[in-house]
């Protein structure tokens, strides 16, 4: 089954707030690589923002999901150093919201 994307705060903040915003990660006042991913603050560290370790590549692109850090990171492809969570990966259906929710142009809902 395809997860639809439909709410950034009601579907993609979750994921962070569960796998992502967690204790000696990306939240608190010096958050890992510089990217927080706390509630209300995730989005504007995400979109069209220069990744902080692997510039000049943008975390999230809206509607690139391939230009996008944030995927390759979530999906382990390689690209740009170790998959995320480090905890090990996301759920299929979590990844594929994630994705969803890039090529749906990143929008902040």
């Amino acid at each position: 089954t395809h997860m639809v994307f439909s709410s950034f705060s009601g579907q993609i903040q979750p994921i962070f707030t569960m796998n992502c915003a967690t204790t000696a990660c990306h939240t608190g006042v010096i958050p890992a690589a510089g990217l927080k991913l706390s509630t209300g603050q995730s989005y504007s560290n995400l979109v069209n923002v220069v990744s902080s370790g692997y510039s000049p590549a943008i975390r999230v692109v809206p509607s690139d999901t391939l230009a996008s850090v944030l995927y390759h990171k979530v999906k382990g492809t390689g690209v740009y150093g170790n998959q995320m969570p480090l905890t090990g990966s996301l759920t299929p259906s979590d990844i594929e919201l994630i994705i969803a929710w890039i090529a749906a142009g990143a929008p902040n809902n």
